[in-house]
């Protein structure tokens, strides 16, 4: 037997060169640093070597002059005599002479003005400079007015997150990514001051952009499926910190109402089913219902069992059982539209506002109590001749009660209101314009220490909603403005109203915009209304049934986002409907800081994946252009309705361009057997689902119940894996109406 061992030369490797930057007249020198797998000797040689410089070996060296300022491009080669390796360096030359021209900002990603952006998106600016140079010391990045990056330094890290600096000072790019991402609908203001190296300094450059507004996921039955049969109308809605959601909703015709809650369990993915609260004969309806700082739920109602209209009320101390009604009124009149609230003291005191015409007209009267109205203290807010009509109810701090409500004592409907801050409950005028206000709906931001009142207006020829944020009880009346943004002079009816952490408030109404011949076709619409929010009127996508929403009721959940029930017509009977906000999970799947040079798996190695959230990112080396924190984060409440979604995670951060793509794998499982999958990506500006950019996909078998889909991508963003056999649900966030 005869072995030939044959040799096999293979390159040399050379490292890479930094770019250099240098005054004219500075001498620069640095040795190449080359390695060959054979030990074969090697020689260097260069090409756009400029005027003067000189590779001695693998020795570069140069004194540029006042004739070289500029930018050089070079290419050095290795060669071991046969195979080759190259890199490329650029050196900036900067002239000594004299200087006036500040820095400037150039590149900003999300471009100045820029709508629709990730919550996680990455800012990258570059500041540039074309005669000295940028004085690195004086450069300050803030971002909403609080400093990212100051100091010469390559990377600044703060509580808020971190920015990185690279290039040189003749154009200097900086990224930064958020610790947390940014909120939604919110204008990013972002400044920048320099100075360069002959100390003419910038006037502070200023921009902004504003993330994406709010996107609803996809709708869930509260009420169907249950067996409760009839028409379902008024919800109204309570949840805790926890994130249990609580809805109550009457069920049948007019004169045969019964009321119904129905509980979803923090983390749960539907309503468990309804309970009766009371189905006594006759007729009960216009539920309320508030939860106390022990964790008591109250539902109230108007009952007719006696003929005329009571107040009733029920209470449950754990959330799913229910005490016998509670009767508050016992009146010849008819007592109706109550609104319910509870302190924050324990025992929490409890409030029912109610309409009342006892005495021929229609007057506002309050009950509280602290032992589930065992017993109870009733006031009489009104004594005027006219209507009071349809109370709202809330408090606020130290425990004060805030009750507004329709009045008609000037002969058009105002709005009035009384406070426990006062003794006798005083009545005040709070909005008087020429104009008929109704349907008040009153929240406290305790974060803020404002009163928020909504309302539905009529100032401009039809039905708008306005608010007012009130800095205490007015003295005088306030006008509030519109916070519609509709044009067609549509009717906006039905508000309502909430607060959240960190002085944010949510109002949701029911829109006649987009009707057109199906006056039936009533959409919902949401704006935030805090400090920083853009204020947008956002669509309630209804699954592209062209059905018609109404009746809303607003809550937040155990992540401080809104979420919506509502009364709705798609089907041959009305049901209630719930939908919550689309946003990422807050703790994600995996995070990892990935070193540019080196490159990461993040999450799960593709080799072990062995469940659905077994999701891989596998990142080359140098794909990154800077080292950079990615995420896997699963997304909650997804647009994509959950017959057509097998996955729905976001990468981040959004607004990284990757220089190699990166390959994501995502496992899922059929609820049948055998298909395949498609993958997607939102993008936020359109509020599409789109494939463009993804490339090599591939459907993988992972094991019998378990596949994989395999892709590349140059970008992050929500990414969403769909049923091949489905058609594709888009989101609904196009504001088409529908």
């Amino acid at each position: 037997v005869t072995i030939t061992v044959v040799k096999v030369n293979r390159a040399p490797v050379l490292g890479e060169i930094d770019d250099r930057f240098i005054d004219q007249d500075q001498s620069l020198a640095f040795p190449l640093a080359a390695s060959d797998p054979d030990g074969d000797s090697l020689t260097y040689s260069a090409s756009g070597l400029p005027a003067g410089a000189s590779l001695t070996g693998g020795s570069f060296s140069w004194t540029p002059s006042a004739s070289h300022v500029g930018s050089h491009n070079i290419t050095f080669v290795v060669s071991d005599g046969d195979l080759q390796d190259r890199q490329s360096m650029t050196i900036v030359v900067a002239g000594t002479g004299p200087d006036s021209t500040a820095p400037t900002v150039a590149r900003r990603a999300p471009e100045p003005e820029a709508i629709q952006v990730s919550l996680n998106n990455l800012v990258t600016l570059h500041v540039t400079d074309g005669g000295r140079g940028v004085n690195s010391e004086s450069v300050v990045i803030r971002v909403d007015d609080t400093i990212v990056y100051q100091g010469d330094v390559s990377v600044y890290e703060s509580a808020n997150g971190r920015c990185s600096r690279s290039g040189m000072p003749n154009d200097y790019r900086f990224i930064y990514q958020a610790n947390e991402p940014f909120a939604f609908d919110h204008t990013v203001r972002v400044t920048v001051n320099a100075a360069d190296r002959a100390g003419n300094g910038m006037s502070t450059h200023a921009y902004s952009f504003t993330t994406e507004m709010r996107a609803f996921g996809s709708n869930w039955a509260v009420s169907g499926g249950f067996g409760v049969s009839g028409p379902k109308s008024r919800p109204a809605t309570v949840s805790n910190a926890a994130g249990t959601v609580w809805t109550v909703w009457c069920s049948g015709a007019e004169g045969q109402q019964d009321l119904y809650v129905s509980r979803m369990p923090a983390g749960a993915d539907g309503f468990e089913p309804p309970v009766a609260i009371t189905t006594a004969s006759g007729d009960q309806r216009h539920p309320g219902i508030a939860q106390d700082a022990d964790g008591a739920l109250y539902v109230v109602w108007q009952d007719r069992q006696r003929g005329n209209w009571d107040i009733f009320m029920a209470v449950s101390t754990n959330g799913t059982t229910w005490s016998r009604p509670i009767q508050i009124t016992d009146s010849d009149g008819n007592e109706t539209q109550p609104a319910i609230a509870a302190d924050i003291r324990s025992p929490s005191r409890v409030y029912i506002a109610w309409q009342d015409d006892r005495d021929g007209n229609a007057d506002i009267f309050v009950a509280s109590s602290t032992n589930a109205f065992s017993d109870s203290q009733i006031s009489r807010l009104t004594t005027d001749l006219a209507d009071q009509l349809s109370p709202a109810v809330a408090v606020g701090a130290d425990d004060i009660v805030y009750i507004v409500w329709t009045d008609m004592r000037r002969g058009q409907t105002d709005l009035y209101g009384a406070w426990s801050g006062a003794s006798d409950w005083p009545n005040t005028p709070l909005v008087t314009t020429d104009s008929g206000q109704s349907s008040p709906a009153v929240a406290f931001c305790e974060d803020s220490s404002l009163l928020h009142l909504l309302w539905v207006d009529d100032a401009q020829g039809h039905k708008d909603i306005y608010h007012a944020a009130l800095d205490g009880w007015p003295a005088q009346p306030v006008a509030g403005r519109s916070i519609i943004d509709d044009t067609s002079g549509a009717d906006q009816l039905s508000p309502a109203i909430v607060s959240a952490a960190g002085s944010r408030v949510f109002a949701c109404w029911q829109d006649r915009r987009h009707t057109g011949r199906r006056s039936a076709d009533t959409d919902l619409f949401v704006a935030e209304l805090g400090p920083d929010a853009a204020g947008t009127n956002i669509f309630v996508g209804d699954d592209r049934t062209n059905s018609g929403q109404s009746e809303p009721a607003i809550g937040i959940d155990g992540y401080a986002n809104p979420y919506l029930v509502w009364t709705d017509a798609r089907g041959s009977s009305t049901e209630i409907y719930f939908t919550a906000t689309t946003f990422l999970d807050p703790t994600p799947l995996d995070a990892r800081q990935v070193v540019a040079s080196v490159g990461a798996t993040v999450g799960t190695d593709p080799a072990a994946i062995a469940q659905p959230d077994d999701v891989s990112i596998v990142v080359p080396p140098r794909a990154c252009r800077s080292d950079a924190r990615i995420s896997i984060s699963r997304i909650l409440n997804p647009p994509v309705a959950p017959a057509d979604c097998l996955g729905s995670y976001d990468f981040g951060p959004s607004g990284i361009d990757f220089a190699i793509p990166v390959t994501v794998t995502i496992p899922y499982r059929f609820s049948g057997t055998g298909g395949s999958a498609k993958p997607y990506w939102y993008d936020s500006l359109t509020g599409a689902l789109t494939q463009y950019g993804i490339t090599d996909i591939e459907n993988l078998v992972i094991a019998p119940n378990l596949n994989a889909l395999r892709f590349k991508t140059t970008h992050f963003t929500p990414f969403y894996i769909v049923a091949d056999t489905s058609p594709l649900v888009e989101g609904d966030s196009d504001g088409s109406g529908g």
